[in-house]
């Protein structure tokens, strides 16, 4: 747990997003980011992928992060 804090970052949870109705429980990985201040969010799921960008946040898959890393 101690390696997994050193690397990571805790939100509050407290924004409300209602971007994706089409399963609404995928919203809170929105709520992490910009509370966050993310650059990416990394994901497979097509419900957060079809969002493209949210607030200047890039949805990526883990296949595209690693491209745009590569360039």
């Amino acid at each position: 747990m101690s390696l997994l804090s050193k690397y990571s970052q805790r939100t509050p949870g407290e924004l409300k997003i209602d971007v994706i109705t089409e399963d609404p429980s995928d919203n809170m990985f929105l709520v992490c980011a910009v509370e966050g201040k993310a650059d990416f969010i990394i994901s497979g799921d097509n419900h957060l992928l079809d969002v493209g960008t949210y607030q200047g946040i890039q949805i990526l898959t883990p296949c595209e992060f690693v491209k745009q890393l590569k360039s």
